[in-house]
């Protein structure tokens, strides 16, 4: 009987600490849709403030759907396997851009969305195919792609088209000075 109020406290804990980390996350990525997104895309700027309202409600909609099919869909996975794959995206989209960022001055803001851009959508394209969404979850018999998490392939390749791409942009040519009559 002594045990249970204290792990009765320590659910509740775990409870609220686990909403409050899926509420900040979904309100962070809503209002990056809504301002950030939406602000670079929309022909007004700045953004209309009540159009990125309806944007930010309508994408924390969206965000909770995805979120509980997504749960949905992996809920016979391995929790270990979950977060290792989590950090695999996220390696593979930021870390070559925060280190190049940091430490190569020559890294273009093209640069770093590409390469970026690259390891996310190549994290995400090698994961289906492997051992745990193509065998586990789709039930194939053998998986097409055999590394699982792809962070071995996937942050390598983001730290070669950040580069590329920084290499290849052209700096912009400096315009003569004209003379003031």
């Amino acid at each position: 009987m002594h045990g249970a109020p204290l792990f009765g406290f320590l659910s509740a804990v775990a409870f609220s600490t686990i909403l409050a980390v899926v509420a900040g996350l979904t309100l962070s990525g809503a209002s990056a849709i809504s301002h950030d997104i939406y602000g670079c895309l929309s022909a007004q700027k700045p953004g209309n403030e009540k159009n990125e309202m309806k944007l930010m409600k309508w994408a924390v909609v969206f965000l909770g759907g995805l979120a509980v099919m997504l749960g949905i869909a992996f809920k016979g996975q391995n929790i270990a396997y979950m977060i290792s794959l989590a950090f695999s995206i996220s390696c593979s989209s930021t870390f070559p851009v925060l280190l190049l960022a940091i430490y190569w001055r020559r890294l273009t803001s093209r640069g770093a969305v590409w390469g970026g851009s690259a390891g996310l959508l190549f994290s995400l394209i090698l994961t289906v195919p492997g051992p745990s969404v193509w065998v586990k979850m789709l039930g194939h018999t053998a998986p097409i792609f055999a590394i699982d998490p792809p962070a071995i392939i996937t942050v390598p390749l983001a730290f070669v088209v950040c580069i590329v791409a920084s290499l290849l942009e052209r700096e912009p040519a400096l315009q003569p000075m004209t003379k003031i009559s």
